[in-house]
This record gives structure tokens, sequence and C-alpha cells, in this order.
């Protein structure tokens, strides 16, 4: 039995205004005479009005819809082109949906497209009818002037019935001019990728050409490199700043207002770190073996970098570079070098997901993370993502096992700041946080969930009776029983009684999730801070409260171009000091096929966003660090989630971006300098 509430409707605004005199309807994709192009705007608009200023509104998913009377056959074309102008002072994310069933949509009868517009940027964009992430890469080469979308679903393209461009939850008004939509032939991608990893149809400053070339670039930087600052000490930690209780091992205090780190010496510490620091970064060769114009024979030193994944084969250019330069005992090589490159750049973490090799070295402070394996254990379906039943004994089991056997080598090391546990659970499905996704994934459960019976215990010590949960919630259960053993679907409005028991069951799991961990962490590594699980974004404020009542550290990923004070303001009431474990951004100046989470126009952009980002995390008292993602390239042609950004300090040649390093440089280095001097609020 589906227990059912009454229905509420929700309406998604939009705006579009016409820029000329024609009509307010537009219409995406209008055939000119039967020609190759496409109009944007309606036949009424006058010659001079070439596009539209489309506004969307702060809601869950604003758009602008297309809906065709007869099937539109697409088959023949590799995509369509429209060039976009955002004219707003902020990076936009602008999404596409193409569907090929009105009577099925979403049910893999659409493909999806999402691109990062950087903050007053005009460029051409290109939305791929052929999936790219079929091919390994979340984005692919550029025609000229423009820049790939991403499709990720095979659809019917002789049965195109509508489409549509829309947005997430902006969070004000996003405009955007929008014009000259037309068709495009297939893209080619015959030898895209050169000898060396890199695109091999375009020219940048830097692009290596050959060894000889490879080698001079790396000889060159080596007698560039600067020691630690001298007002550190061994930890990378303030030596000329308070002499504060040493304990031989990092912990934290607040001290005038403001958070820190504290090194095992007794110093203060203001963590700057990188993720994801190893000499290997592969991309799947199996059946798109055209894409590459050189990969090694037989026979070849460079074909100890061909490996299999599975089924799949990978080379790792990267790898192969690193072997190019420093010979067959490449990873000690590297080793050095990253060390000595991060010491001079002024970093004193190895972040997240590192090699664990580099932690041995006992040069530069690191943080473990610790990943418990919950596949097989039962879930709550939060949106499209699931999150485990942690009032599950199963799961409580598995996690101390794996908690206890992840600290068991860095327990009592003094470089190891602590472990983090998990990597954003999606409280809220990655979806409004309003919504409160998770309580309406564990309510739909049946009785056989322990969150499902731990949230019905909890209505049953709130409510009398099963009558008086039906008044506050507006609904009809029979019994106590039937709401816990049948699905209960919340409606998409919730009233207030509903809304307040719905925080409260959050708060109950998250805090039962948070307790859990930290109890392990500390009963298995007593001396290390718990750095918490790296929240994504904004979720529900009972997630952060929750964390901070458990865990050392409170940990967020904040993709966005600054930590804004307002809506961070929160975290100054927590409690505990917090920390950012991941943040990035990137250009496509450079050969690269996709920006990552934080578009900017050039490389120049990129190392002005780094400092103006890091800036802005100074300026937070509760905050005591933040970490960039990640230290090299992801590979051309994807991973192997098919992520395929330019979010390195360093390219696939190992070459390091020198805007970007000149400005971290600068600002890390004299990090203590300008926080002693920084007013805390």
């Amino acid at each position: 039995m589906l227990i059912r509430f009454i229905p509420v409707l929700m309406i998604l605004l939009f705006c579009i205004s016409s820029r000329g005199n024609g009509a307010n309807e537009i219409r995406l994709l209008s055939p000119v005479n039967g020609g190759f192009a496409i109009n944007l705007f309606s036949a009424e608009t006058s010659a001079e009005a070439q596009g539209y200023s489309i506004t969307f509104h702060p809601a869950q998913w604003p758009h602008v819809m297309e809906v065709y009377s007869e099937p539109q056959d697409w088959s023949s074309y590799g995509g369509i082109s429209l060039d976009i102008r955002n004219v707003t002072d902020r990076a936009l994310r602008l999404e596409t949906r193409i569907d090929d069933d009105r009577d099925h949509p979403l049910d893999h009868h659409s493909s999806y497209g999402n691109i990062s517009l950087a903050p007053s940027s005009k460029l051409t964009i290109i939305i791929p009818f052929r999936d790219t992430r079929t091919l390994g890469m979340n984005g692919g080469p550029p025609l000229p002037g423009a820049q790939m979308a991403m499709s990720n679903e095979a659809i019917n393209w002789k049965h195109i019935v509508a489409w549509q461009l829309f947005m997430h939850d902006p969070d004000s008004d996003a405009k955007l001019i929008v014009s000259n939509a037309r068709f495009i032939p297939p893209v080619k991608l015959d030898g895209i990728v050169d000898r060396f990893g890199q695109y091999s149809s375009a020219q940048w400053p830097g692009k290596v050409t050959s060894e000889e070339q490879l080698l001079k670039i790396h000889h060159d930087e080596a007698g560039s490199f600067q020691p630690a600052p001298e007002n550190r000490d061994e930890y990378g930690g303030w030596k000329s700043g308070p002499q504060l209780k040493a304990t031989g091992h990092f912990r934290t205090e607040k001290r005038d207002g403001r958070w820190w780190l504290v090194t095992p010496s007794g110093h203060l510490f203001y963590s700057l770190g990188v993720d994801t620091i190893h000499p290997w970064e592969a991309t799947i060769i199996s059946g798109r073996e055209n894409m590459f114009s050189w990969l090694p024979q037989p026979g070849d030193p460079l074909a100890a970098q061909l490996k299999s994944n599975g089924e799949k084969r990978t080379f790792d250019f990267y790898a192969a570079n690193l072997q190019r330069i420093y010979g067959k005992d490449y990873e000690r090589e590297w080793r050095e070098t990253t060390i000595r490159r991060l010491k001079s750049w002024g970093f004193n973490t190895i972040a997240d997901w590192s090699d664990p090799d580099l932690f041995k070295m006992k040069k530069l402070p690191y943080v473990v993370p610790i990943h418990p394996d919950t596949r097989d254990l039962p879930a709550v379906k939060c949106a499209e993502r699931y999150i485990p039943d942690v009032y599950d004994p199963r799961y409580i089991a598995q996690m101390k096992t794996t908690i206890k056997e992840m600290t068991a080598n860095y327990k009592d090391d003094p470089w190891c700041i602590g472990f983090f546990v998990d990597n954003e659970i999606p409280w809220d499905g990655w979806r409004s946080a309003e919504r409160y996704e998770l309580v309406r994934g564990v309510l739909a459960l049946c009785g056989g969930y322990a969150a499902k019976r731990a949230f019905t215990d909890y209505l049953i010590a709130k409510y009398e009776s099963i009558k008086q949960l039906n008044e506050a919630w507006e609904m009809k259960a029979a019994s106590w029983e039937e709401f816990r053993d049948q699905p209960v679907n919340l409606p998409e409005k919730l009233n207030s009684a509903q809304i307040e028991d719905v925080k409260s069951m959050l708060s109950d799991f998250a805090r039962t999730y948070f307790s859990l961990v930290s109890n392990a962490v500390k009963t298995f590594a007593p001396n290390k801070l718990y750095l918490g699980s790296r929240i994504a974004g904004m979720p529900p404020v009972e997630v952060p409260k929750a964390c901070a009542e458990y865990a050392d550290v409170v940990s967020f990923n904040i993709y966005q171009k600054d930590v804004d004070p307002t809506k961070w303001a929160f975290t100054s009431d927590l409690g505990k000091p917090c920390i950012i474990g991941e943040f990035h951004f990137g250009a496509l100046d450079r050969g690269m096929f996709h920006t990552g989470l934080g578009p900017v126009k050039d490389q120049n952009e990129r190392a002005k966003a780094y400092v103006n980002y890091v800036r802005s995390v100074m300026r937070m008292p509760a905050f005591v660090g933040c970490h960039w993602f990640q230290y090299v390239d992801e590979p051309l042609t994807g991973r192997f989630d098919g992520e395929n950004y330019n979010i390195g300090f360093v390219t696939v040649t190992d070459t390091p971006y020198p805007e970007l390093v000149k400005a971290a440089s600068e600002l890390n280095r004299s990090i203590y300098k300008k926080l002693s001097s920084e007013k805390t609020r």
C-alpha cells in the first residue's frame, strides 16, 4: 500500500524578454527555408535584434523549452552550435536536455548537456549528439572559438520531440543572450592526442614538441626552487608566532576569535594543500585507439605505462612523461621534485587522495582519506544517489573495520594531521537543500530498513497516536505499523509540521552518522583529528551542525568564485574549525577540453581566481585552511569517469603553469604575515 498526500503543483518560473519588436515566445530551433541554419528567435524579430535575452529567475529548475508537434530527424548532424553571452559578473552553469519520447521523458529518452560559462564572457558552444561520455570524455575538443558541452544518454536522434535550456537553483537572476543556433557536422576525433598526451590540433605557450624541450623545461625549473619560508617550523607552522602547548600531534585551538590548527611542536598552522598528488593519471585507450596519434609499441620502455583496467586497456601519458624526464626510477625522482615544488610554492599540506609514499618522506604534513566499502549494504535513495543506512548494524561493523585498518599505519605519525572519512555524501541528493531528499528517501522505504524503523520510533515518541500524526501531516495512515512497513511519499510542498519533523529526522540521521564515525576514529587513532566528510556545497544546516558536534574539524568542498561571508557566516557559530577540501579554477587556453567546476577566461584569470579565493577564506575566522583540487591536469581524453579538467598546477608534461604558480607562491609564502593582520569577523 502506498500512502499518498494531496498533490501540490509546482510552477517553475522563467522569463524570456525579446530584444527587438518580435514576440516574447521563443523558438529554440526553427529551420529557416528548409536550410541548414536555425533561428533562436521568432520570424517577427527584426534583423537588428539578433538573439534573445533570457533571464533565469531563482527557482529549482528555471528553463525555456521547445516542443515539436512532429518528431524531428537530427540523425545526420553532429550537434547544435549556438552563441551565448553571459552578461552577469559571475560564472554560470547552463544545462540542456533533448527528448526523443514525449510520453517517457527522463526515462532513458533524454540526452543531457551542461557547460560552464565564465563571468562576462561570450562564446560559441557545441551540444554534441554523439555521447562524449561513451568516448570517455566529459568535454571534447573544441571547434574554432567553440567549447563542447556534454551529452550522457544515447537516444533516437531520428525522433526528437523537444529540447530545452535550463539551470539548476540559480541563487539570483541569471541573464544570458543566446543567438545564432545552427546544426553542425559530426566532429572528427582521429589523432587528437599527441605523443605527450597533449591536444594535437592547437598551439599555445609552453606546449612540448620534443623530448629535448621537455628535458630543458625541467632542468631550468630545478634551478628556480626556493626553500620553504624562513618563518615556518618543520611542519610548516608559524615558527615566529606564539609558542603554544606542544602535544606531539596536530590539534586545534581558537585564539583571539580565530580558529587554528596547531603543529606537534606547538605553532599555529594554516593548512594550504593540494589534492591528488601522485605520479599516475591514466586514460582508457580501448575502443578509441584512433584518438591517439601515438602509442608505444612492444619493446618500447614507455610500454610499461600500458596497463589493464578490468577489461579495458589504459595508457598513462603523465607517467610516460615522467619516465622520459627521470628515467626508470622516475617515481622516486618525481617525489623529491614534488616536495621541493610544494615547499617552494608555499604549500604545507599533502592533501586528500595523494600518494602514500609521499607521507613516508616526512617532509610535509598530510591528511588521509578513508572510504568504507558500503556497496553491498542497505542504503537510502536520496534523489538519484544513495546513502548507507547508518542505523543498520552491518554498516556500523563495516565502518569500524575499515577505520581500524586505515588508521593503523598513521595513528602514531606526528606528520599525519588526521582523517577525512567519506566524501561528498549526498545529504540533499545534490538538489535543493529545502527538499530534504534524504528524509524523503527514508520514509519511502519499507519497515525492513533500520532507518525507517528509527524515524517511525521518533514520530511515535512525539505523537500520542497515529491519528495525531495524520492530522499534523494531512494524511491517512491506518496504523503505526502501516506507516513503518509501507512507503510514505511526502508531498512536494511540506506543511509546517512536516518541515519541523523532517528537520529533526535529518538531524538525527546526521548525528547518528557523525557520532559513529567519530567514536571509531577516536577509538583507533585517539591522537588524530577527525576532519569530517567533505560536505559538498551548502547542504541543510542540520548536517554541518551535526558534524561540528562530533568532528574535530568540519570540512566542505566549495566550488564557488569565493567563500561568501554572508552565506557562510553560520560557520562562526558551529563551535569548531572548518576547512575546505576542494576548490579549483580552469581555462581552455592551453589545449584542454574542459574548465572543471570553476571556469575562467585564461591562465592569468586562474591565477587571480586562486588569490581571490584564498583571500576570501582567510577572512573567515572559522576556517583553518583550504586545499586545491588537484596537482596535475586530468587526462585530455578523460580519467576513469570521463573528467578531463584543466585543474592542475602542472600539465600532463609535468610542466608548472607559471601564472598560477607565481600568484599562489606569493600569497602562500606570506600567509602568516597576512593572517596576523587580517581582521576577523
